[in-house]
């Protein structure tokens, strides 16, 4: 058997679908995946699986010439950075451009501000001597990486991808029920923020509870510094963080996924309540809702910032009929389906082999 190869991450803190697509990577591939990580966030405590071929490194231990004597030590076909913010990361990279293909990740849309032109000026002749490759979620991100003077041929895209898997199985497990009593729930999960959009939902929903007569209910998995400003309204409820295991429950008793962020660089969650069947509720300035989300087809898009808009849409929610939802739903399925932690694998190796 071959020898396996190295493969190295230089990461902020993990999650659970970064950790799915690594799963993927090693399980798929002759590859060791070293991952050098922050501190989890507290604010989503996610607890993580231990995988085979997969080493953890505290990024706090090391000062530049540790992680320099690492990196030599491992040998990485591949080095992979998140972003661009942490010195120490970019030094590694510099110090290994000339003989290891080292690839920037960022999730930064291109939209055109003052900021992101100056930057696109002055960061060309900075990145190539430290980065050989981009990888970015999608269409806008790739315009940004162009920008920054990548050519075609070393941008990549499908950088995020749900736990596909995990998501569609419980599509398959409740597809039955939900076709026989679709569920009057809308269902939002990530953090309680101001740029999560969730004052103007909460305000939304409720508004539209007073002034039409349904049988809706918005459920809420999260927690976030709006905690206190959660409503009191018999038909929220607010269940707090929910860790990744305990999400089945949820996803078989609610039947439509919202995500009314006010701005999203990408939104891996609406990917993953794609691949679990749900019809949709997002807008234009979450970035993964433009390629998982087509109005009136698989969902409902509103103006981002814009209560009344979501409103709206709530409205038309109500409405659609259940069969028209459940066939929504099965469209988000079939779209989720082009982005999955396979095809994130296989990146990797393109990146790997082509070098």
């Amino acid at each position: 058997m071959n020898q396996k190869q190295n493969i190295l991450f230089l990461s902020f803190e993990l999650s659970g679908y970064f950790m799915a697509c690594v799963k993927a990577l090693v399980q798929k591939h002759n590859v060791t995946a070293h991952i050098v990580r922050y501190p989890i966030n507290p604010t989503a405590p996610f607890q993580f699986e231990e995988y085979e071929n997969v080493q953890y490194y505290e990024r706090n231990d090391f000062n530049q010439s540790q992680l320099s004597a690492l990196t030599k030590k491992i040998k990485p076909e591949v080095i992979i950075c998140a972003g661009w913010s942490d010195k120490l990361y970019l030094n590694i990279c510099k110090e290994f451009n000339s003989k290891t293909p080292t690839v920037l990740t960022f999730d930064n849309p291109w939209t055109g501000s003052l900021k992101q032109k100056v930057y696109s000026k002055f960061a060309p002749l900075y990145f190539k001597k430290i980065f050989s490759h981009v990888w970015v979620p999608g269409a806008n991100h790739k315009i940004f990486a162009q920008k920054l003077g990548f050519s075609n041929d070393s941008i990549h895209t499908g950088l995020y991808s749900a736990d596909f898997e995990l998501f569609y199985k419980e599509y398959q497990i409740n597809k039955e029920n939900k076709q026989k009593q679709f569920p009057h729930r809308i269902l939002y999960v990530g953090r309680y923020t101001e740029l999560k959009g969730v004052r103007e939902m909460w305000k939304a929903f409720v508004e539209w509870k007073s002034e039409t007569n349904n049988d809706w209910e918005l459920w809420c998995l999260g927690k976030g510094d709006l905690d206190s400003e959660f409503p009191k309204h018999d038909q929220i409820t607010n269940h707090g963080f929910v860790q990744p295991n305990d999400l089945p429950q949820f996803i078989a008793q609610c039947g439509v996924f919202i995500l009314p962020s006010q701005i999203e660089h990408w939104g891996v969650v609406v990917h993953e309540y794609a691949a679990a069947g749900f019809p949709l509720i997002s807008n234009t300035n979450t970035s993964a809702a433009n390629f998982f989300l087509k109005d009136g087809y698989n969902g409902f898009v509103h103006k981002a910032k814009n209560k009344d808009s979501i409103k709206k849409v709530f409205n038309q929610l109500q409405q659609t009929s259940d069969q028209e939802l459940i066939e929504m739903g099965e469209r988000s399925v079939e779209k989720a389906k082009e982005i999955t932690p396979n095809t994130w694998s296989d990146t990797v190796m393109k990146i790997m082999k082509n070098k």
